[in-house]
């Protein structure tokens, strides 16, 4: 039986076991704005809830639909890296880059005193994606073959 020449590294596994929970947490975060909205959402208004109430149901029910493509993009990219492809890599640095900047402006800007340190997390967990897929050379060569 032949050896694999390129086998998956332990690195590769762990980002693309990340990025799948992730898609899975996203995907029933949607699932949970959406059906939020259309039941007691619904409810509310019927009650006569027309105010502020109403509103942020609508929001929710916005970012419900938002989410759920961006659950099936972290799903597409896990299973990239799990394979070695390299537009998942260049997709990966670019989602880091993206949460980068958001979790920056967010932490220091949006809510220095809220969520700070659940946003410092998500900003070195960003700085640690691009590490490894940008600076780690024995990591970028998987994809490149």
């Amino acid at each position: 039986m032949q050896l694999m020449k390129n086998r998956l590294p332990t690195k590769a596994k762990i980002f693309s076991i990340v990025f799948f929970f992730l898609a899975i947490f996203v995907s029933m975060l949607s699932f949970a704005f959406v059906s939020f909205k259309l039941s007691e959402g619904a409810f509310l208004i019927s009650l006569g809830f027309v105010g502020p109430l109403s509103f942020y149901k609508d929001v929710l029910l916005v970012a419900g639909f938002v989410l759920f493509p961006i659950s099936l993009i972290l799903f597409v990219l896990a299973v990239g890296i799990a394979g070695g492809k390299d537009w998942s890599r260049l997709m990966a640095i670019a989602i880091g880059i993206m949460s980068f900047v958001f979790f920056f402006y967010e932490t220091f800007f949006i809510a220095p005193f809220g969520i700070f340190y659940e946003n410092l997390a998500a900003l070195v967990l960003s700085l640690i994606i691009a590490r490894y897929f940008v600076f780690d050379k024995k990591f970028t060569k998987f994809f490149h073959n």
